[in-house]
């Protein structure tokens, strides 16, 4: 009868004990990562009244006879199933989708957990706000390279998330283009004027070695010493004035007047100049060198000492307007070595049938795109019949300036030998001992020559030559058949070559009209890159270069050529400017990536993961922690999405996997369970206090 006592008291402690689990669970219902709990009874110990028995030829066995003795709590058991996701918002929020557990440690050891509300302390450091416990991390991403700066600590597991640290920029280096150039654009137009009549002889055209005296135009003959005034303007509007004169010899041909034109027109330099020929019929044309619009004028007109003697020329039109190639432009900011931003505009022009060249510029106040040491132009752009990208076909050149006016004599070019004080543009007498001609300008590397004192009393054309060639560094000065000096760069691309010359104010003699310089020919590199500099760099800093892509040759990737509008732009550069980390998320994979004020984003760490071989054998601890046991296996830590880790959900966090509905089963189980052995507890000291009475 006492057995029944403690059974129904051992039962009673049982029911308590299951109690607690289902108050615990429930108290748990809203707790962060919370694993609910499940308790298992098993009988305590058994009494045998009669052993078992084994059958014999005369009986059959007998099974044992025992009484139970009560109940006893065999284990806990955790329920590991997923819990469902709430989302906050918070991107240090961090819900786990699978069976690993976050960890986190203190100096003291690791604890692990399912509930992942982290949060930044003061250092950075990605925290459980409610411990102070570090969130630890895997492998060594964030720890730096060469191409990346460091965000965490070599050897040190705890996630640092620095907001407010800054990266550097990084200097473009490459521009990448795409879209489409308008294959209907048309190509460069160069301007011609003609004569009005045709210059004849005999009634048929005449041809260069015509005499001037011959052509039917002029009824009157010339005498020797009439001339033939020229005047107009060249392709870039400046003034040309000058004058043919008569010989009265057999060189008074119609070529002779043409290659005076030529001359003054600068028809031997190939972007500026003009060249003038005569057509099948008679009539004498001016043509620009080069495509594009330009400000061509020219008139003849006789100056005689007999009226009306001579050809009579008739006014010259422009019978095909010059007209640059369609074009289009785009634009994109650049980041130079210092990380600056800067804006450079491409202009996209049309030269040629399925040819294009591309220009560079930027605002002169920032920096400067051309010069010695700079390229601002990719020439040669070349597409295939079928629109696709073909390739860079440019050509270099070096660079070229030219006088704007030759030197002459009696209107015929001087030469090398020819004395500076005769020539057509010198007036006044000749020059005196020490009158002199300074000679300034910069080389090809930009460096200033002079001013240099040439001394001009008995000097040539020649040895002003020879005195420039010996003060200019990689640039060569010569004089063409027309009798303009020329200077040209060593070597191709672009250069700040620059000359001037000007009679010294203190000359007595005679004064010269020297011609300013243009540039005849723009130095290229022929390649597909654009070099500039920034002004407020010191001494203009180092020149940066950034090379262009347009695409794969023969492919549809970058640029096109084909019908319709032009889309043609610079779509990306691989520049930016320095950053500062303002904010991080949380991928899949656990790997957290800040976002910089410059648009860039870095990878800072990756998140650690447990998992245990028996993650039912973990010890509980406060604050939602686990730790380790003996059975529950050695931890094993990895990324995220490796192996049964799972992954992260950023912005959410786990709910308690708690079965409320369950619980509230358990909960009446437990009340039923300890009210039945209340009630046999009570029988049997009933019973007993009956025995009691018997013996009264």
């Amino acid at each position: 009868m006492f057995s029944s006592l403690f059974s129904s008291a051992s039962a009673l402690s049982a029911s308590q004990t299951l109690l607690d689990v289902v108050g615990n669970n429930l108290a748990n219902a809203n707790t962060v990562g919370f694993k609910s709990q499940h308790l298992q009874f098993a009988t305590q110990f058994t009494q045998t009244l009669q052993a078992a028995s084994a059958p014999t030829s005369m009986s059959g066995g007998t099974n044992p006879i025992q009484i139970g003795n009560g109940v006893q709590i065999g284990t806990t058991s955790t329920n590991m199933g997923q819990g469902t996701f709430e989302s906050t918002g918070n991107p240090y929020d961090l819900g786990i989708q699978g069976a690993g557990f976050f960890v986190l440690n203190n100096g003291t050891g690791p604890m692990y957990s399912r509930a992942g509300a982290f949060g930044l302390d003061s250092q950075g450091s990605l925290v459980d706000p409610t411990t102070g416990y570090r969130v630890q991390r895997t492998g060594t991403l964030g720890e730096g390279s060469p191409s990346s700066p460091a965000f965490q600590v070599p050897g040190i597991s705890d996630i640092r998330i620095p907001l407010g640290m800054t990266i550097p920029g990084a200097a473009t280096q490459n521009i990448n283009f795409s879209g489409n150039l308008n294959s209907s654009a048309t190509p460069p137009i160069a301007a011609v004027l003609s004569s009005g009549q045709p210059l004849t002889f005999g009634g048929g055209a005449a041809t260069s070695s015509t005499l001037l005296n011959s052509l039917d135009q002029a009824a009157i003959p010339y005498a020797t010493g009439d001339t033939i005034q020229i005047t107009g303007s060249r392709v870039d509007g400046t003034a040309v004035n000058a004058v043919y004169t008569i010989t009265g010899t057999a060189s008074d041909t119609v070529g002779s007047l043409l290659n005076t034109i030529n001359a003054q027109f600068l028809s031997a330099t190939p972007g500026s100049g003009a060249t003038a020929s005569l057509d099948a019929g008679g009539h004498i044309l001016l043509t620009a060198n080069q495509g594009g619009l330009a400000n061509l004028t020219l008139s003849l007109v006789n100056s005689t000492t007999v009226a009306n003697a001579g050809t009579q020329f008739t006014n010259f039109s422009t019978t095909v307007p010059g007209k640059a190639g369609g074009s289009t432009t785009t634009a994109i900011q650049v980041f130079d070595n210092q990380f600056a931003p800067h804006t450079i505009t491409f202009t996209y022009q049309k030269t040629g049938a399925n040819v294009w060249s591309v220009s560079a510029t930027v605002d002169p106040k920032e920096g400067k795109i051309s010069g010695f040491g700079l390229d601002n132009i990719v020439s040669g752009l070349t597409f295939n019949e079928n629109g696709s990208f073909q390739g860079v076909a440019g050509t270099s050149a070096a660079e070229l300036l030219a006088s704007r006016d030759p030197f002459t004599v009696a209107g015929s070019p001087a030469t090398l030998s020819t004395l500076l004080d005769s020539v057509d543009q010198h007036t006044g007498g000749a020059y005196a001992a020490g009158d002199s001609i300074q000679i300034t300008g910069k080389d090809t590397n930009g460096v200033p020559v002079g001013p240099i004192t040439f001394l001009t009393a008995g000097q040539t054309i020649g040895d002003l030559i020879t005195t420039i060639n010996a003060n200019y560094t990689g640039a060569t000065a010569t004089l063409d058949a027309a009798g303009n000096v020329q200077i040209k760069s060593n070597s191709t691309g672009q250069s700040d070559l620059s000359l001037k010359l000007q009679d010294s104010p203190t000359n007595t003699g005679g004064n010269t009209t020297f011609s300013t310089f243009s540039e005849a020919v723009r130095g290229t590199s022929g390649n597909d890159d654009i070099v500039f500099q920034v002004n407020n760099l010191a001494g203009f800093g180092t020149s940066q270069k950034i090379k262009l892509s347009f695409g794969t040759p023969n492919a549809f990737n970058g640029l096109t050529q084909l019908g319709g509008g032009n889309s043609a732009a610079a779509i990306s550069q691989d520049g930016f400017a320095q950053g500062t980390l303002q904010s991080a998320s949380v991928g899949q994979d656990g790997t957290i990536t800040g976002q910089f004020t410059n648009g860039l984003t870095e990878s800072l760490a990756q998140v650690a993961l447990a998992t245990f071989t028996n993650p039912e054998g973990l010890k509980r601890s406060t604050n939602n922690y686990f730790q380790n046991t003996s059975n529950s296996g050695t931890a094993l830590v990895s990324a995220p999405m490796s192996g049964s880790a799972g992954s992260i959900q950023s912005g959410s966090l786990e709910s308690s996997n708690v079965d409320i509905g369950s619980e509230f089963t358990q909960l009446v189980s437990a009340q039923r369970g300890y009210q039945v052995n209340a009630q046999a507890f009570s029988a049997a000291n009933q019973m007993l206090q009956e025995t009691a009475n018997l013996l009264r």
